[in-house]
Order: C-alpha cells, then sequence, then structure tokens
C-alpha cells in the first residue's frame, strides 16, 4: 500500500469516531434540551394554575361584592372572603413554585389583583359603613373594569411568553433531532465509502501480491533451472580433470624422477574430491529439500 493510499485510509477511518462522537455529544444535548422542555411545560402548567386560579378568585370576589352590595345577604359576604382566602392560598402556592420566568410579570400581576380586591374590600367597608350610594358608585365606576381587563391583559401575556419559550425548546429539539438523524445518513455514507475504499485497497494490494508471488515463483524457477544447469556443467570438466589426472598418476606411479609431479596431481584430485563434495552438498541442501 502506498504512502498516499495509508493517507487515504486514515482520513477515512478518522471520520467514523468524529462523528460517533460529534453524534454522541449532539444526542446529549438534545436529552438534556427534552428534559428543559418537559421543565418548562411543567412549569407552564403550574403558572397556568396559578393564573387561572387568581382569575378565577377575583373574579368570584367582584360577584361575591356585587351580589352583597345588591342584597345585604352574608352569604355573599361569605363567599368573597372566601374567595380572598383561597386568593391568598393561591399566592402562598406560587411561593413553592421556583419559577424565575417574567418575575417582574408575576409582580405586577399580583399588585393588580391585591388592588382590585383592595378596591372590592374598600366597597364591602363603604356598604358596612351605611354608604351604600358610595359603595355602588364604586362598582359602576370604570375604574374595576379596567383593573380587571390588566389583570387578564397582564395573565395572557405570561402565558404567551411561556408558550414561546416551550415553542422555542421544542423547535430546538426538532432542529436537533434532524440534525441527528443527519449524521446517522453521513455515518452509513463515510462507513459505505470506506467499506468500498477499503475492499478496493484490499483488492489491488492482493493483485500486486499474486503478481508478486508469480514473479517470485518464476524467479525460483529459473533459479532452479539454472542451479540443475550449473551441477551437470561443473560436474562435466571436474570428472574430466580428475580422469585426465588419475591417467597421469599412473604414468608416473614407481618413477622417482617425478616425485613432485605426483604430488601435485595428488593436489589436484584432492581438490577435485573436495569440489564435487561441495558440489554435492550444496545440490543436497538447497534444491533436494
Amino acid at each position: 500500500m502506498t504512502f498516499a493510499g495509508k493517507r487515504n485510509t486514515l482520513l477515512l477511518l478518522s471520520v467514523t469516531p468524529i462523528l460517533l462522537i460529534i453524534e454522541l455529544l449532539l444526542g446529549f444535548y438534545a436529552y438534556k434540551n427534552s428534559e428543559q422542555t418537559n421543565d418548562v411545560e411543567h412549569r407552564n402548567t403550574q403558572l397556568d394554575t396559578y393564573l387561572r386560579n387568581t382569575s378565577r378568585y377575583v373574579s368570584f370576589a367582584e360577584s361575591a361584592q356585587r351580589g352583597y352590595l345588591l342584597t345585604g345577604q352574608a352569604r355573599y359576604s361569605d363567599s368573597f372572603y372566601a374567595a380572598r382566602q383561597e386568593l391568598l392560598k393561591n399566592e402562598a402556592y406560587y411561593d413553592t413554585l421556583s419559577i424565575d420566568l417574567a418575575r417582574d410579570s408575576i409582580i405586577a400581576l399580583q399588585g393588580l389583583a391585591e388592588r382590585r380586591m383592595g378596591r372590592l374590600q374598600a366597597g364591602i367597608d363603604l356598604y358596612d359603613h351605611q354608604q351604600k350610594d358610595s359603595a355602588l358608585a364604586m362598582v359602576a365606576s370604570a375604574t374595576g373594569s379596567m383593573m380587571m381587563d390588566s389583570l387578564r391583559t397582564a395573565s395572557a401575556k405570561l402565558r404567551t411568553d411561556l408558550n414561546a419559550e416551550i415553542q422555542q425548546h421544542k423547535e430546538r429539539g426538532h432542529y436537533l433531532f434532524t440534525f441527528f438523524l443527519g449524521l446517522i445518513v453521513m455515518l452509513i455514507f463515510f462507513n459505505t465509502i470506506l467499506a468500498w475504499y477499503t475492499e478496493r485497497t484490499l483488492s489491488q494490494y492482493t493483485r500486486n501480491l499474486e503478481k508478486a508471488v508469480d514473479s517470485l515463483s518464476r524467479a525460483n524457477e529459473r533459479m532452479a533451472q539454472y542451479t540443475n544447469l550449473s551441477y551437470h556443467e561443473l560436474k562435466t570438466p571436474l570428472r574430466n580433470i580428475a580422469g585426465f589426472a588419475q591417467l597421469l598418476k599412473k604414468k608416473y606411479q614407481g618413477h622417482t624422477a617425478h616425485t613432485d609431479e605426483l604430488e601435485f596431481l595428488s593436489y589436484i584430485i584432492d581438490g577435485v574430491k573436495q569440489m564435487e563434495n561441495t558440489i554435492r552438498e550444496l545440490r543436497s541442501r538447497y534444491l533436494d529439500s
């Protein structure tokens, strides 16, 4: 495998773990966003309960006050004070909530509710002090209606803000989910490319290896042929040398005048034998094994 091929393979191999790490981080972030969305929806439910109860109890108190001013019956005043007590309980319920959203708006809404309840209480006090006309005039004034409208408007705005936050988290979750699916598609795509590239590289490497093995086999075959040929080509002249040396040795055998020649011939014959043994040993070790 070439350097460029190794580099491309490493690049492709590095893509998969990088995508997996990104996908894990994205999945964790999507999980946290889902938790935040659930938390916001839960807070929205709690705050919506508080807002609805505030408007309802103020409305109950307003209706009870009117009934009391018109009829003077104690059951209406009892209903008024019961509604006021429930409103206090509702405020205590709000204090138990861990809601930080639009804290200023909540304070403003609570101020509107308190002023409205104070105005209703003032009407009842006027009636109890024999100032029925003043009490009815206070009820008939537009100030009370304006307070209730402001109270409803503030409640609606808070609900809108919370719904907007929930929608924002849901949109973020949708984008995260889409991106998550996109990463899965990319991961499948890159793994497909990696599998194809690896298969192609291995196929090329296998073909090159087969060519190298085939070339080596042919080289070994040629080497074997060359060695066999060399073996026979070396044996023939050695036999000739040994044969003629034996003839000369027999010719000079018994002549004291040719002592040096006989010694030299012995050296030649011994050298030939040694050469034959060396050739035989090489053939046995490298060709016949």
